[in-house]
């Protein structure tokens, strides 16, 4: 069954809060992953992408392993703004 964010987040189902975190988390493992397999080609983006993350620049070496649980790493800055720089 797929798990559609926006249904879970509105739903009351119990189990629904940990399988949105779920979800989400394997979303935003799958976008560092790509923007790593991207950055030779796309460098800039992926800084911008690390930036946004709040994770320090990304390495190849990184694809090795998941991000850490929990917040970002509150030592490195915010990013200025979220909203992307450059239109496709």
């Amino acid at each position: 069954m797929a798990r559609r964010p926006w249904e879970l987040a509105k739903s009351a189902a119990p189990d629904a809060r940990r399988q949105l975190h779920a979800v989400c988390s394997v979303a935003i493992n799958l976008f560092r992953l790509l923007t790593i397999y991207l950055a030779p080609v796309l460098p800039s983006l992926a800084r911008e992408a690390a930036a946004f993350l709040r994770i320090k620049p990304l390495q190849w070496s990184d694809a090795r392993r998941l991000l850490p649980a929990g917040a970002p790493d509150r030592n490195l800055p915010a990013p200025d703004d979220a909203r992307p720089t450059r239109s496709c």
